[in-house]
Parts: C-alpha cells; structure tokens; sequence
C-alpha cells in the first residue's frame, strides 16, 4: 500500500524522534532551521547578490549545540553527532 509523502515524512520524524531521544518540538526546530540553512547556502552559491548564509547556518548549530550535538557541514545538508561520537540523522526531506 503506498502512502502520501506526508504521512511517510511523519513516521521518519516520529521514529527519528523516538530513537534519538529528542523531543518533537526539538526536532522540528532542527528540520526547520536545517532547511532554511540549506536554501540560504543554496542561493548563496547560485545568486550572484545573494546575502550571506552564515546567519541561517549559525542558526542551526546554536539550537543543535543547545541540545548536546556537534555540527559539521559535508554539503548542503548536516551531519550530527553525539558527544560520545553517535551519528544522529535529521529526517529525510519529503
């Protein structure tokens, strides 16, 4: 049985969730904040005036360290992680 994107993206989030131990307001403070870095280094890479990404990503690595996780930035997306090392993976985009 398919199911819609959106029902699919919410058992990601809730499992993500319950796995990583984080709390689901968190959680989509992190999505929505992860997002928004990436659109803002997205455009800062594509337009020629575009302003500067850093605010976006600041954003997302000051609420991420607020809730005990380190930041690295292989791409456009984030990789967290643990201060014991464990990997923590954001939901996938719909």
């Amino acid at each position: 049985m398919r199911h819609p994107k959106t029902l699919e993206y919410a058992i990601r989030f809730a499992v993500v969730s319950r796995r990583e131990g984080i709390e689901p307001a968190d959680l989509a403070d992190l999505v929505t904040l992860a997002r928004r870095a990436k659109r803002a280094m997205e455009q800062e890479l594509c337009v020629k005036d575009a302003p500067d990404s850093g605010p976006a990503t600041d954003a997302f690595e000051a609420r991420a360290q607020a809730l005990g996780l380190t930041v690295t930035w292989p791409g456009l997306w984030p990789e967290l992680t643990r201060l014991s090392g464990y990997r923590v993976d954001l939901p996938a985009l719909p």
